[in-house]
This record gives structure tokens, C-alpha cells and sequence, in this order.
């Protein structure tokens, strides 16, 4: 099958616990994104997390603190993932078929599901993009969603066909809103990311087969397609400083003045005045 495009869907972060509970009790961000909720997964392999959720219109920022959750192989303060998803059936396996006949390894590929009360619930395909690298601080991969995760949110689908970011984010970026006010933000625009140069060139190598472009910017490593941009600072990060430096996040709302929101020592929003907001992490 011809490799279909494979956008940027989702980031998360796990903070320092009193890092978590600011941003969580912020009313603006409560507000700012097309929907937020907090939640608590359980998926079949006996991982947990709970954690809070900021949707756009077509992806995302999960973040959550180091003491909520069990995640095989742990996580801690300061850990990051990016995932990727594919809109087309059997689009994760192309993936995986693509990176395997490129880079001559196979990478991990398997179906992953939620556990809902005593019911495995399929939830999506994927296939790992960073296996190569080696970092237990740094995850990702490509998903394709299920069929049956779609019927579980009640989300509407036709069977055989696409199953888009857009439609999974829908029940929250086309519900009405109840203070009646436009979203501050629509999407996730940048991601920087913190990593030493051989990692960042093999998980570009990876990146160069699904289809980003690869450019030098003031000797930070650029990965972009479909609007979204990834920056590489080549240094591992060290002490308080995160693996997400920070987020670029485009804005909607026209009211908006620039202003900074500081929600604690590690994380604080910028918004700008050229319609991009960033918001950092660590200290």
C-alpha cells in the first residue's frame, strides 16, 4: 500500500505534580481550547495513567503528573512522547512496512486496547517510530485508530472509511461551548524538543520516510509537513530543564492581548502578538 500521510495528532508531558496542579487550576486554559476534560485510562496491558486533556481541532497536549500514573518501563518528571496518526485503514502498517524496507529493522507494531470496566475495548493500531534511539525519556509512534473506539465515544463513522483526527477530536472541538466564547487556540503549530544530535538525526531518518521535510535553522534540526514544525535543540536535557522545551500554539481569538500567564516556576504561556502563542516547560 502507498504510504499515506501521516500528520501530527497528539504531545504529552509529564510535570512535576505541583507543576500539574497549577496549569489544572487555571481558569483560562480551562477555557482556551476547543475542549479540556480529566480522565483516568486503563488500558489491557495494565498501564494506567490519569492526567488532563487540551484538545484543538486537530491535535493535542496530554499532560500529566509523575505520581499518577503506572506506565510499563516507568516515567518521570520531565518525559515526553509525540504521536502521529494515519487517517487511512491499514495506514499504521504501511508505516511500519515503509520504515522496515528504508532502515532494514522491524519496528514494534501491535493493537492497543482500553480496558472499560471487564471489556477490552479496541482502541488503535500502532506502529514505534523511536525504538532506534534508545532514550527512555522520549516515546513515539504512529496510530491508526479502530473502528471500535469510535463506536465506544459514540463518535459517528462510516465502516471502511476514514477515521480522522478531526472526527476523534469532534465531540469536543464542535460541542457548544457554555460560556458562549471562541476558543484562544485551534492547534498545536511547533513542538521543541530537547535531544543530542546522533538521537535527533536517527528519529529525522524516520521522520524522512513519513514524509517531513528536513531543514537547518541556526544549527537547530527542523522536521515539518502539514503544517506542523518540530525543533530539535541538540542537547539531552539535564536537571530541571524537560524534554519539551516548549509548545507553539496558533490563536483564534482576535480580543486577545498579549499577555503571559506563569502558572508555576516550570511552566508558563506567552501569548504574542502575531496570532502564535508558546507555551514553556521546566525550570
Amino acid at each position: 500500500m502507498t504510504l499515506p500521510p501521516v500528520y501530527f495528532n497528539h504531545l504529552y508531558l509529564i510535570l512535576k505534580n505541583s507543576t500539574y496542579r497549577a496549569i489544572l487550576s487555571s481558569d483560562f486554559l480551562r477555557t482556551a481550547f476547543a475542549g479540556m476534560e480529566r480522565r483516568t485510562t486503563y488500558t489491557t496491558t495494565g498501564e494506567w495513567w490519569s492526567g488532563a486533556y487540551y484538545y484543538g481541532d486537530h491535535n493535542y497536549v496530554e499532560i500529566f503528573s509523575a505520581s499518577a500514573g503506572h506506565w510499563i518501563g516507568g516515567a518521570q518528571e520531565g518525559w515526553a512522547g509525540l504521536a502521529f496518526s494515519v487517517d487511512e485503514p491499514g495506514g499504521a502498517e504501511a508505516v511500519r512496512q515503509a520504515v522496515q524496507a528504508e532502515l532494514g529493522y522491524q519496528p514494534g507494531f501491535r493493537l492497543r486496547q482500553l480496558q472499560v470496566s471487564d471489556q477490552a475495548v479496541n482502541w488503535f493500531y500502532l506502529t514505534q517510530l523511536a525504538e532506534q534511539l534508545g532514550l527512555n525519556s522520549f516515546d513515539s509512534w504512529v496510530m491508526e485508530y479502530h473502528p471500535d473506539i469510535f463506536d465506544h465515544k459514540g463518535i459517528p463513522h462510516i465502516p471502511g472509511q476514514a477515521l480522522t483526527r478531526q472526527a476523534y477530536l469532534s465531540p469536543w472541538s464542535s460541542a457548544p461551548r457554555s460560556d458562549r466564547s471562541q476558543p484562544v487556540f485551534s492547534h498545536i503549530t511547533e513542538v521543541t524538543l530537547r535531544m543530542a544530535p546522533e538521537s535527533a538525526n536517527t528519529f529525522a531518518r524516520v521522520l524522512n520516510i513519513l514524509g517531513y521535510t528536513q531543514t537547518s535553522e541556526d544549527g537547530v534540526l527542523v522536521l515539518a509537513a502539514h503544517g506542523t514544525r518540530l525543533r530539535f535543540i541538540p542537547e539531552e536535557p539535564i536537571g530541571k530543564h524537560y524534554r519539551v522545551q516548549s509548545l507553539r500554539l496558533a490563536m483564534v481569538r482576535p480580543s486577545v492581548k498579549p499577555m503571559t500567564f506563569v502558572f508555576a516556576p516550570g511552566s508558563r504561556l506567552v501569548l504574542g502578538e502575531d496570532d502564535q502563542a508558546e507555551w514553556f516547560f521546566g525550570e
